[in-house]
């Protein structure tokens, strides 16, 4: 079953101490309360992890801010505009890709300016079109020039090393780079297109060295995502656009630290981990109340849809699967750096604060404004699959990236001024469940 997903040169498995599942000891001092029940079924060909149990309010662990770099009015290089990624430097301070100048800069753990990794342009170590920005283990880093199709690599003080050629075609896109705990590299692609018809064709992972060699390539699981999309064309058949219907099911994929992939379908609440050296997948399902899509939400994303629909095709009607009446169980996979596995959950709505609320010009519909918002939810699981707890984030801010009980994202705050930001979890999580 697992030659059937994907395909790649033998890797270590990460460490399923299945045993620690029921264990209910905390650490540092955190309490050793844990509600929800894990049971274990490793009869199959797929160990199954079943996850009941509601985690209480009181346990729900929050953000809180350790290191704030930007300013309203400071010097350029620490005002930023448009904050892509933020990551931890190895001396305490942040790397951070701001695409609106575009610059990827390197501050110091006090929040101070130390040099610019890369800007825009054609020389060494400039870029035009940044797909990604990632780090090797031994701290140096990496910088995926889409319209030069290269990887630029930087010693871990910013100096520039040297540039390395990319075999894989020109694909342009965001956070599409991605290293493992061995040091190698993996670019987000196309990875199989139909010669015969071009619209066939199949996303996944190249996997490369430092050198620009590719080793494999690691084919996204395909969970039979429904059909969500709407469509609009003018008269003359000369254009097309497409949207997205919000809110329906649709796969979830990210890199293990081990190499191998963590994916699933988004609803139900299943996922499964995959290590690709031949050992056995492991799928976690958790108990899950499904969240309602709000009134106000359904009419502004319709809304949104139509008009964009009707810019291209005036007499245009709904023509795509309707908004669900629920959403997902989650929206995103992600890896922290330590290999836990952050589920972004998918939350309910709940009105936007009338003092925050954007202004509506006097020729728009009041549909055109959004009045709700939803809380940034994640559950967090050890490498092997095993739930922590959960971590909810403050309101406007986003995470990049996580080690152990730090976190660094971005906070915007209420002159919607954005800021690259460590935090501290907080109550910590504990090591193990």
């Amino acid at each position: 079953m697992v030659s059937r997903w994907m395909c790649q040169t033998p890797l270590t498995l990460f460490g399923c101490a299945l045993a620690l599942v029921a264990c209910a000891d905390g650490s540092r001092g955190v309490s050793t309360e844990t509600p929800w029940v894990t049971s274990v079924d490793s009869t199959a060909d797929t160990i199954v992890m079943r996850i009941t149990g509601a985690i209480p309010e009181h346990l729900i662990r929050t953000l809180v801010p350790e290191l704030r770099v930007g300013s309203l009015d400071g010097p350029d290089e620490s005002t930023f505009g448009n904050i892509l990624a933020v990551r931890p430097a190895l001396d305490g301070g942040l790397v951070v890709y701001d695409q609106q100048v575009p610059a990827v800069r390197l501050f110091d753990a006090q929040g101070a300016f130390v040099r610019n990794i890369g800007v825009k342009g054609g020389g060494p170590g400039e870029f035009g079109h940044l797909n990604g920005v990632a780090t090797l283990p031994d701290g140096r880093w990496i910088l995926w020039d889409a319209s030069g199709s290269r990887l630029n690599i930087h010693a871990p003080d910013g100096s520039f090393e040297r540039g390395v050629r990319l075999a894989t075609g020109r694909t342009f896109g965001q956070g599409m780079l991605f290293t493992d705990a061995g040091g190698r590299v993996y670019a987000d692609a196309v990875v199989w297109r139909d010669s015969a018809d071009f619209s066939r064709s199949q996303r996944g992972l190249i996997v490369l060295d430092t050198a620009g060699t590719v080793l494999d390539t690691l084919q996204y699981l395909d969970w039979g995502d429904p059909s969500g999309v709407v469509k609009a064309g003018t008269p003359d058949g000369g254009s097309m656009t497409t949207w997205y219907v919000p809110f329906i099911p649709s796969s979830a994929t990210a890199l293990l630290r081990s190499g191998g992939l963590v994916s699933g379908p988004s609803d139900p609440y299943r996922f499964y981990l995959i290590p690709g050296n031949g050992a056995r997948p492991i799928r976690i399902e958790r108990e899950h109340v499904p969240v309602a899509v709000l009134a106000d939400e359904r009419a502004y994303w319709t809304a949104q849809i139509e008009t964009a629909m009707r810019s291209v095709e005036p007499a245009w009607r709904w023509n795509g699967p309707a908004i669900p009446a629920n959403k997902p169980a989650y929206r995103e996979l992600e890896v922290a750096l330590d290999g836990r596995i952050w589920v972004q959950l998918n939350t309910a709505g709940e009105p936007i604060p009338q003092a925050e609320l954007s202004p509506l010009a006097p020729d728009r519909s009041p549909t055109s404004r959004s009045t709700t918002r939803t809380r940034t939810v994640y559950d967090v699981y050890t490498p092997s699959g095993a739930l922590l707890g959960r971590v909810m984030l403050p309101w406007k801010t986003s995470l990049s990236t996580s080690a152990g009980d730090l976190v660094w994202g971005t906070a915007t705050d209420s002159l919607d001024v954005p800021y690259a930001v460590r935090f501290r979890i907080e109550p910590p999580l504990p090591d193990r469940p």
